[in-house]
Protein backbone atom coordinates (compact mmCIF):
# COMPACT_ATOMS: atom_id res chain seq x y z
CA UNK A 1 0.00 0.00 0.00
CA UNK A 2 1.27 3.64 -1.00
CA UNK A 3 -0.15 6.90 -0.08
CA UNK A 4 -2.57 7.09 -2.56
CA UNK A 5 -4.40 4.09 -0.83
CA UNK A 6 -4.99 6.33 2.54
CA UNK A 7 -8.94 6.23 3.65
CA UNK A 8 -9.14 3.00 1.31
CA UNK A 9 -10.79 -0.39 2.96
CA UNK A 10 -8.61 -3.32 1.50
CA UNK A 11 -9.86 -7.30 2.32
CA UNK A 12 -7.24 -9.58 3.27
CA UNK A 13 -6.96 -13.06 3.79
CA UNK A 14 -4.92 -14.78 6.59
CA UNK A 15 -1.36 -16.10 5.94
CA UNK A 16 -0.90 -13.17 3.15
CA UNK A 17 1.07 -10.07 4.16
CA UNK A 18 0.47 -6.52 4.26
CA UNK A 19 3.18 -4.44 2.79
CA UNK A 20 3.29 -0.44 3.25
CA UNK A 21 5.38 1.82 1.82
CA UNK A 22 5.13 5.95 2.25
CA UNK A 23 7.78 8.40 1.25
CA UNK A 24 8.59 11.47 3.20
CA UNK A 25 6.71 14.28 2.32
CA UNK A 26 6.92 17.87 2.48
CA UNK A 27 5.22 18.02 5.75
CA UNK A 28 7.88 15.46 7.13
CA UNK A 29 8.36 11.27 6.81
CA UNK A 30 6.33 8.69 8.63
CA UNK A 31 6.41 7.14 11.94
CA UNK A 32 6.07 3.93 12.99
CA UNK A 33 2.80 2.66 11.61
CA UNK A 34 0.41 0.89 14.24
CA UNK A 35 -2.61 -1.98 14.17
CA UNK A 36 -5.85 -1.51 16.03
CA UNK A 37 -6.51 -5.24 16.60
CA UNK A 38 -3.61 -7.14 17.04
CA UNK A 39 -5.40 -10.27 17.18
CA UNK A 40 -5.55 -9.47 13.15
CA UNK A 41 -2.83 -7.70 11.90
CA UNK A 42 0.60 -8.00 13.14
CA UNK A 43 3.89 -5.29 12.83
CA UNK A 44 6.46 -7.72 11.67
CA UNK A 45 9.12 -5.06 10.63
CA UNK A 46 9.48 -1.52 9.90
CA UNK A 47 12.87 0.36 8.16
CA UNK A 48 13.22 3.95 7.10
CA UNK A 49 10.66 6.77 8.30
CA UNK A 50 11.36 9.40 11.12
CA UNK A 51 13.73 10.18 11.93
CA UNK A 52 15.41 9.43 8.79
CA UNK A 53 14.56 10.73 5.75
CA UNK A 54 14.37 7.38 3.65
CA UNK A 55 10.68 5.88 2.74
CA UNK A 56 9.02 4.02 5.61
CA UNK A 57 8.61 0.48 4.77
CA UNK A 58 6.34 -2.03 6.97
CA UNK A 59 5.48 -5.27 7.14
CA UNK A 60 2.36 -7.23 8.26
CA UNK A 61 1.77 -10.47 8.69
CA UNK A 62 -2.59 -11.22 8.70
CA UNK A 63 -2.94 -13.72 11.80
CA UNK A 64 -6.53 -13.81 12.68
CA UNK A 65 -10.00 -13.27 11.47
CA UNK A 66 -12.04 -9.71 11.86
CA UNK A 67 -11.22 -5.85 11.13
CA UNK A 68 -8.19 -3.41 12.36
CA UNK A 69 -7.13 -0.62 11.02
CA UNK A 70 -3.18 0.28 9.66
CA UNK A 71 -2.67 4.20 11.14
CA UNK A 72 0.81 6.88 10.71
CA UNK A 73 1.30 9.90 10.94
CA UNK A 74 4.10 12.41 9.45
CA UNK A 75 6.35 14.06 12.25
CA UNK A 76 8.49 17.16 11.07
CA UNK A 77 12.20 17.12 12.64
CA UNK A 78 11.46 20.26 13.36
CA UNK A 79 9.17 20.02 15.85
CA UNK A 80 11.40 18.61 18.19
CA UNK A 81 13.55 22.03 18.28
CA UNK A 82 13.67 24.82 20.30
CA UNK A 83 11.59 26.84 19.52
CA UNK A 84 8.94 23.62 17.90
CA UNK A 85 7.70 24.40 14.59
CA UNK A 86 3.71 24.22 14.28
CA UNK A 87 3.78 22.64 10.70
CA UNK A 88 0.33 20.43 9.61
CA UNK A 89 0.94 16.49 10.58
CA UNK A 90 -0.36 14.88 7.63
CA UNK A 91 -2.41 11.01 8.77
CA UNK A 92 -2.54 7.84 6.76
CA UNK A 93 -4.95 5.23 7.94
CA UNK A 94 -6.52 2.00 6.04
CA UNK A 95 -9.42 -0.01 6.85
CA UNK A 96 -8.50 -3.79 6.64
CA UNK A 97 -11.17 -6.67 6.77
CA UNK A 98 -9.85 -10.38 7.10
CA UNK A 99 -12.21 -13.15 6.12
Amino acid sequence: MTVADAGATVVARPGRPITLTLAPTNVGNWVRPTTSNAEVLRLDSVTGGYPSKQTLQARFSVVGRGRSGIMTTTDPACSHGHPACAPPQQQWQVRVIVR
